[in-house]
C-alpha cells in the first residue's frame, strides 16, 4: 500500500544520509525519506521511530519524525470525512 499524506507510520532507521535519514515504513509500505530538519536530532541505525507522511508524490517518500507534525496530521486525519 503507497503512503498517503498525514498517515503515520511506526518505522525503523535503514541508513544515514548526509541530509537525512532513511526509514523503513511498516508492513509493505516501503521506503521515506526524512530530511535531517525533520528528524527532532539524532537517530541511530535500526532505531524505532514514529514517522509522518508529507509528501507522497516524491519516491521515495517524504517524512518527519517532529512531533509538531505528528501532532498537526492527528488533526487533520480526525476532522477528514
Amino acid at each position: 500500500m503507497k503512503p498517503a499524506v498525514h498517515q503515520t507510520y511506526d518505522a525503523i532507521v535503514s541508513r544515514q544520509l548526509p541530509w537525512g535519514i532513511l526509514v523503513s515504513l511498516e508492513g509493505d509500505a516501503g521506503d521515506a525519506l526524512v530530511d535531517g530538519m525533520k528528524t527532532g536530532g539524532t537517530t541511530a541505525l535500526r532505531s524505532a521511530v514514529r514517522v509522518v507522511i508529507l509528501d507522497d508524490t516524491r519516491e521515495p517518500v517524504r517524512a518527519s519524525m517532529l512531533e509538531a507534525d505528528l501532532e498537526l496530521a492527528g488533526k487533520q486525519t480526525a476532522s477528514d470525512p
